[in-house]
């Protein structure tokens, strides 16, 4: 059958040394043009398809990369849509390795085991290299220790790793997307239009969302309240409906909504308009993060984030510098950009 043809069967049709194929097929420079073109041309005819686990033993890479997803989020899929494009344009196939799924629902123990289970199987399968985004951010101190203690000792055992866009205890190479920049260049933005009053539709106490809240609650000439919410993908789009019922109930309304992220975003759209309200000119809209997923109807919302293709773009290049050997920044931090839309009101 043609999936069988080998080097040997190749070298024979053509009458060529097994070395000469080989070479001609890597594309060693030291094959003539016409030779590899004929050898080329040999293999397509004969329906020859490289053997990748031979060459990786070999040559000792696996041309493969593990990504440790901590989350079930939607965004996850947009990063990883990011990361596989990279991947594939460097000749790398990508791992991935799922979360506990619901974090919230699950323990800090849980989370940890997990995770662990797809570090030590990706280092198993000797991959080149791990990114992790781990949900430990939110777990125990203790379990972040044994989870980053582990995986340093990956790390040291030859395998490149990058982490991105989480709590990380170790002093690994990384990408951040520093949230309280975020809520303080969102507040910023808002008050250069002229808006003096807004309430946070967010969690102020984890992570991510309390560092959002600070960032804005530090802008002078913004007074910000906050509206609690549940910050998960699966109930964003039901806690911004929340928030639109809190918003309207208010006897003192803000001028604007800003929304943890932009689920909760369009949630809050979506109630708002029920209600019978004009957006922007009765309440303006504002998303921070993800605005990929702003491509959806009835209104386009405004946003300031940091680009998915950004962050699969620097997690990529400190990978390769690893590879290469020529990392010199151990830690980049995202910019983020204003997505202007149809939900602020302009001065």
């Amino acid at each position: 059958m043609a999936q069988g043809v080998t080097i040997k069967d190749i070298a024979a049709k053509l009458g060529l040394h097994f070395t000469t194929v080989s070479c001609a097929l890597r594309g060693d420079g030291t094959i003539s043009q016409s030779t590899r073109q004929h050898v080329l041309e040999a293999a397509k005819k004969m329906g020859y398809r490289p053997n990748r686990l031979a060459q990786a033993t070999r040559s000792g890479k696996s041309q493969t990369v593990g990504l440790v997803l901590g989350g079930d989020t939607h965004k996850a899929t947009l990063q990883l849509r990011q990361i596989e494009q990279y991947a594939w344009d460097s000749g790398y196939h990508v791992l991935v390795g799922h979360g506990v799924g619901n974090i919230q629902g699950a323990t800090s123990e849980s989370i940890l085991k997990r995770e662990l289970q797809q570090v030590e199987r990706f280092a198993g399968y000797r991959v080149d290299g791990l990114i992790i985004q781990s949900a430990l951010t939110y777990a125990e101190e203790e379990h972040r220790r044994i989870f980053w203690d582990r995986v340093q000792g990956v790390a040291n055992s030859g395998i490149a790793i990058v982490v991105y866009d989480c709590l990380c205890d170790a002093d690994l190479p990384q990408v951040t997307i520093d949230r309280r920049i975020l809520g303080t260049q969102a507040g910023e933005f808002l008050t250069g239009m002229g808006f003096s009053s807004a309430l946070y539709a967010g969690d102020t106490q984890t992570f991510h969302s309390k560092r959002i809240y600070n960032g804005l609650s530090a802008v002078d000439g913004l007074k910000t309240t906050a509206c609690e919410l549940e910050v998960t993908d699966s109930v964003s789009v039901q806690e911004g409906y929340r928030a639109g019922e809190y918003w309207a109930n208010l006897t003192d309304r803000p001028e604007i909504i800003i929304a943890a992220n932009s689920f909760i975003a369009h949630g809050l759209l979506l109630r708002l308009l029920s209600l019978g309200f004009d957006v922007p000119g009765d309440v303006s809209l504002l998303a921070t993060g993800d605005a990929e997923i702003l491509r959806w109807p009835p209104k386009t919302i405004s946003s300031i984030s940091s680009s998915f293709s950004d962050l699969a773009k620097q997690t990529w290049k400190l990978l390769s510098q690893q590879w290469s050997q020529t990392l010199v920044e151990r830690s980049v931090a995202l910019e983020f950009l204003v997505s202007p839309g149809e939900t602020i009101r302009r001065q």
